[in-house]
C-alpha cells in the first residue's frame, strides 16, 4: 500500500515537469512572469553573474541556448490547439539550425 501511494505521490510531484507542461510555461513565458518567478529568476541570475564573472564560454553557451530555444518555442510552434504542419515547423528547424550554428563556431572553430 505505501508503495503504490509513493508511486502516485510521486506521480503528481513530476507532472509540472512533463514535455507539454514545459513547453506551455515557455510559450507563455515572458520578462513579466519571469521577474514573479523566483524559482527561475534566482537561478538563471547566478547562472548569468558566475557566467560572466568567471567568463566560462561553456556556461555562456548554454545561457545562449536555454533563452534562444525558450524565444524559438514561444515564437515559431503554433498554439497547443493547432496542429503542426510543415509551414509551420520550417521557421523552428531553421531557428534550431542557426543555433546549433553559433553553439558549433564558438564551440569548436573559434579560437582565442
Amino acid at each position: 500500500m505505501d508503495k503504490e501511494r509513493l508511486i502516485t505521490k510521486t506521480g503528481q510531484l513530476l507532472q509540472p515537469f512533463e514535455t507539454r507542461n514545459v513547453i506551455i510555461f515557455l510559450k507563455e513565458l515572458n520578462l513579466n512572469s519571469l521577474i514573479h518567478h523566483p524559482q527561475v529568476s534566482v537561478p538563471l541570475m547566478l547562472f548569468l553573474l558566475f557566467a560572466i564573472w568567471r567568463w566560462t564560454r561553456v556556461l555562456l553557451l548554454c545561457l545562449f541556448t536555454l533563452l534562444s530555444l525558450s524565444m524559438l518555442i514561444r515564437y515559431t510552434l503554433p498554439p497547443p490547439g493547432m496542429e503542426l504542419t510543415l509551414s509551420s515547423t520550417f521557421p523552428f528547424i531553421l531557428g534550431c539550425m542557426g543555433i546549433a550554428s553559433v553553439l558549433l563556431y564558438f564551440s569548436f572553430l573559434r579560437t582565442d
